[in-house]
């Protein structure tokens, strides 16, 4: 998953190394199982560039309040919504240790920009899923979800997400063909800004290696000017 490493092609021995200290033994995939997969490297390998258009979607909105994850009975449609203002979508799932360490400071992005910026979270498919590539800290953590195989259950990692980081921004949920994520290349977690004009101003690198706020504040103050 390194972006410096071409998705599909061996990793080095250090890496190797790396991932599988944060793996259990009896963890049902590997990294380098997961690396190989099809269906991984299509989620993960971006098919927009920066500059270029946007991938148009309209989704249910969710809204976290009151200890409850549910609809809000409004939808997002991006290209409507960057009609109105920029867009930053923050993209991830609750198994992802790294989406959940930096959401503070996506969050505090979101409190000093949301007034001239909308900011939708897209939660998107597992990355640590239980009946997948595991990591201890999930264990450790109770974190334990096996991959969502229709709306209804994706629901459930993505509640729990939105209670434990209180995740007070909109969300929008992935359809199950995933083609949101394919798309932007979301896994396992990615950062992009969209223009007013519905092209892409920012295109944060693939995570994990390259989930990086700060990066993205940059783009931000740049669009605002």
């Amino acid at each position: 998953m390194s972006s410096s490493n071409s998705l599909g092609a061996p990793g080095s021995p250090e890496e190797i190394e790396i991932y599988a200290q944060i793996t259990p033994p009896d963890s049902a995939k590997s990294f380098q199982d997961v690396r190989d997969d099809i269906d991984f490297i299509k989620l993960a390998r971006a098919q927009l560039v920066n500059g270029g258009p946007c991938f148009d979607f309209e989704q249910p909105l969710y809204g976290f309040s009151d200890g409850k994850f549910q609809q809000t009975g409004k939808t997002f449609h991006l290209l409507e919504a960057c009609t109105r203002q920029p867009v930053v979508l923050v993209f991830g799932s609750y198994t992802c240790g790294i989406f959940r360490r930096a959401w503070p400071p996506v969050h505090d992005l979101w409190k000093k920009y949301g007034d001239r910026l909308t900011f939708v979270t897209v939660y998107i498919a597992e990355m640590h899923p239980t009946d997948g590539w595991e990591t201890i800290d999930n264990r450790a953590e109770g974190i334990l979800f096996a991959q969502p195989t229709s709306f209804e259950q994706r629901e459930v990692p993505a509640a729990a997400c939105a209670r434990h980081l209180n995740i007070e921004m909109p969300v929008v949920l992935d359809p199950m063909d995933n083609r949101i994520a394919q798309a932007y290349g979301a896994l396992p977690n990615r950062l992009y800004l969209i223009a007013a004009d519905g092209t892409i101003a920012f295109q944060g690198e693939r995570g994990p290696q390259g989930y990086k706020p700060e990066v993205l504040e940059d783009a931000i103050k740049t669009i605002l000017g």
